[in-house]
């Protein structure tokens, strides 16, 4: 099968934007600005004039460049003049993430001649927030020969407010007054509205314009106004009207067909030919067009699908969803959920197929949901079940002379016996085996469902396991074992009425969005991973260290809170937890943005100890089957370095005032008070635990206890013991916050993600190798240091350090 290149590929141009195609016609030959008598200069080509209101795409550039950040996705426009006064005139424009320029090979009459005037614009717009928009653009001119079009420059400025159906704008032009010879250009002032009537395929617009030196009334009188329409009464075909206060007329048409459209403009001037010209459109993302747009069959990796499903579970033009597996690492939550979207697809008449370079029992499970399963003759299955292992450090920290006095609360609560003992209590080991037998069953039993086969069958395939290619088929744990180029082909018999095509691609090749505004309702996603502690999120990239600093989380959570854009918070949560504290901080927050709008939390792989401390204080949680969660319980510790600096034939000799002068030493070992003193504070913030687990789950402090003591619970086993209110991934999530806000389900939602990543983390995410190859000692040391002193000596941790390999 066909790879797709790795790291991010900036989208080319593709695909025809046909502008409707009205131009402001003056009552002179002047085209551009409109309005203007035939005494001042020809400031532009001969262009198709869209409405202040209702320009978008390149042509925002000249037209409104407060529109240029109202639609972000590359645009490019070429208009050639073919009859008229200035035939052979040339416009070339580009748009792209709020930024415009446009490039104008003109002619104009000055001195009795005709002249070549070349204009040159650099626009940028802005999107303010709430639907408005600002931006500006420059202009400057140049000819062949001396003449006041060499010092000629202009500045605009322009507003845009757009809300779905309606759209208002206004551009200050010529703001500067510039001078041409002894002529001083006065400003004028272009005032435009445009509605859609509840559809994208009609627009209605007018525009009125007065100078600097008129009035209102003036301006009216003088008829300087224009009313125009476009409409798109088939897919791919539109045809716009405009007609001017002064007689002036003009028609335009475009056909569309995928990403490419051509389009003519003709002007009419009281009856007679004012110009006539064509254009050439192409931008990113598809149009509606007259050819049935393709059937697709997505190529996928389970990385990428993570956001394209989303855009594929409401695209009727996918017939098909093949998974390439190749070694990917994911939790089991993760995978699961991944499971569960292909077969939502499936119900919905998708066909699926996974193809295997290399992968886990995680990575079949997913496989064995789909319709046909591939395999490369090399590939390894690697079903072999599932593992939990964990190191203890006991004997070797009574050799180097470490010495370790650590307490708890809640005798499940197993993290500090990696430093106390040689093994596992008893607790720990039954906790451990309850998580595995929960896990192990589910996926056995949806293997054998998806293969049609029995559990025991199943169980023997894992013991029997792992698998290259040949073998995989031999056990029936495939159907077919093909090359890529093979498999390419088998497949595209199987998806024989769609095309193969990858996620970069499909993206390319998407209909882009018709509707001047984007989704109203927003939600905010703020991520909590990683360990947590106090102050600031750090993230190191040479060691892959990740801290969710609470104040960072509380700064998003209030941001989030107090915008009346955003109708509900979604916490999605991938951590074991960290300091008490830390928790503790974020659950007030939450507690504050509850008063104001719903707070959910969504936990992914992991949501344990201090994360569910935080996710128990909202309004509704929800977890994966196959996530972990629980382990509420806290522990903290004093290691003390004494016997490992008298190995090493190092002193330390200490003056003190105050008996627990010493207790953080690390030179000091506790006595029995001092570990009492670190007890009770353990069994206060253990309390506490319970007080808000209790409070938020609907439980009384004792009925928490039974389900605490650091007990560890799948998904579905918290879902019983109610410490979770419903069993799913993002997509119930985002449904139930829906319910909650008051929105209804069909209706599509804006996801802002906070924190904003930093740019570092940008490169990082998208796979740039270069970060990797360049590491940052100096960074990573000071990384490890914060580390060490925000995790300093005795600090209270809800932390549950738990993996299993899958």
């Amino acid at each position: 099968m066909k790879q797709e290149s790795r790291g991010t590929s900036w989208l080319p141009l593709t695909v025809a934007l046909a502008a409707f195609v009205c131009t402001w016609i003056a009552p002179t030959r002047a085209t551009s600005p409109p309005f203007w008598d035939g005494a001042e200069p020809r400031l532009s080509s001969l262009i198709p004039r869209q409405s202040v209101a209702a320009t978008e795409g390149a042509l925002a550039t000249i037209h409104n460049p407060a529109a240029l950040d109202a639609r972000t996705e590359s645009d490019f426009v070429y208009i050639r003049t073919l009859s008229g006064d200035y035939q052979k005139d040339d416009a070339f424009f580009l748009g792209w993430k709020g930024l415009g320029v446009g490039l104008e090979y003109a002619s104009a009459e000055y001195g009795g001649e005709t002249i070549p005037v070349r204009k040159t614009t650099v626009s940028g717009g802005s999107h303010i927030g709430r639907g408005l928009y600002w931006g500006t653009s420059r202009s400057w001119y140049a000819a062949d020969e001396d003449n006041p079009y060499d010092d000629l420059s202009s500045w605009d400025l322009g507003v845009l407010y757009r809300k779905r159906w309606l759209s208002v704008g206004g551009v200050a032009r010529q703001v500067n007054r510039p001078k041409f010879g002894d002529l001083r250009i006065e400003r004028a002032f272009d005032f435009g509205v445009a509605i859609r009537p509840k559809t994208n395929r009609a627009t209605l617009w007018f525009d009125f314009r007065k100078s600097d030196d008129e009035s209102f009334p003036d301006a009216w009188r003088a008829k300087r106004y224009a009313f125009g329409m476009e409409l798109e009464p088939i897919n791919g075909f539109r045809v716009g009207a405009t007609a001017y206060g002064h007689g002036q007329f003009d028609i335009s048409g475009k056909v569309s067909v995928s990403q490419f459209g051509l389009g003519s403009y003709q002007r009419l001037d009281h009856g007679e030919d004012g110009g006539n010209a064509t254009y050439l459109n192409i931008h990113e993302g598809q149009t509606r067009n007259a050819v049935r747009n393709p059937y697709y069959s997505l190529i996928v990796t389970p990385d990428q699908w993570t956001n394209a499903y989303w855009r594929v579970r409401r695209d009727d033009s996918i017939r098909g969803v093949i998974v390439k597996l190749d070694g990917e690492k994911r939790s089991l939550a993760a995978w699961e959920e991944m499971r569960d979207q292909l077969i939502e697809l499936q119900g919905k008449g998708v066909k699926t197929a996974t193809y295997i370079k290399n992968t886990g029992t995680g990575g079949y499970w997913v496989a064995s949901a789909t319709d046909t399963i591939l395999v490369d003759p090399i590939a390894e299955i690697r079903l072999i079940g599932l593992r939990s292992e964990t190191a203890y450090y006991k004997d070797l920290m009574d050799k180097v002379g470490v010495g370790g006095q650590f307490v708890r609360a809640g005798e499940y609560k197993s993290g500090i016996e990696p430093y106390t003992r040689m093994e596992p209590s008893e607790p720990a080991s039954e906790n451990t085996a309850r998580l595995l037998d929960d896990f192990y069953g589910r996926i056995v039993r949806d293997i054998a469902g998806g293969r049609g086969v029995s559990e025991s069958t199943v169980r023997e395939q894992i013991d029997h396991g792992p698998y290259l290619g040949e073998a995989a088929k031999i056990a029936a744990l495939v159907d077919h074992v093909a090359m890529p180029a093979e498999a390419e082909s088998l497949l595209a018999t199987t998806f024989a009425d769609s095309t193969l095509i990858t996620i970069a691609d499909y993206v390319r090749q998407t209909e882009r969005p018709i509707e001047w505004e984007g989704p109203g309702d927003t939600f905010a996603l703020i991520r909590l991973d990683g360990m947590m502690v106090d102050g600031d999120s750090t993230y190191e990239p040479l060691t892959g260290t990740r801290l969710t600093g609470a104040d960072t989380i509380n700064r998003a959570i209030r941001e989030a809170a107090y915008d009346s854009r955003v109708k509900a918070i979604i916490l999605d949560i991938d951590s074991g937890g960290g300091l008490v504290t830390s928790s503790e901080s974020i659950w007030r927050t939450v507690q504050e943005a509850k008063q104001l709008k719903p707070v959910l939390a969504r936990i992914g792989g992991i949501g344990a100890s201090g994360a569910y401390y935080v996710a128990a204080g909202t309004d509704h949680v929800v977890a994966s089957p196959s996530s972990v969660t629980g382990s509420i319980g806290v522990f903290g510790g004093h290691v003390s370095l004494r016997g490992l600096y008298d190995k090493l034939g190092v002193a330390h000799v200490a003056d003190q005032r105050g008996e627990n002068a010493g207790f953080f030493s690390q030179t000091n070992d506790l006595d029995e008070r001092q570990i009492a003193v670190l007890q009770s504070h353990i069994d206060a913030y253990y309390d506490l635990f319970l007080e808000r687990v209790a409070e938020g789950r609907g439980l009384t402090v004792a009925e928490a206890d039974e389900r605490a003591q650091g007990q560890v619970w799948t998904g579905q086993q918290a879902f019983e013991q109610r410490l979770v209110d419903e069993l799913g991934g993002m997509r119930e999530t985002v449904a139930r916050a829906k319910e909650m806000a008051g929105i209804p389900q069909e209706r599509l939602v804006r996801v802002d993600i906070l924190p904003k990543q930093t740019f570092l983390e940008k490169l990082i995410s998208r796979g740039l190798d270069a970060v990797g190859a360049f590491p940052n000692p100096i960074s990573a040391w000071q990384t490890q240091r914060a580390l060490a002193e925000r995790l300093a000596d005795a600090r209270p941790f809800a932390w549950a350090p738990f993996s299993i390999e899958n």
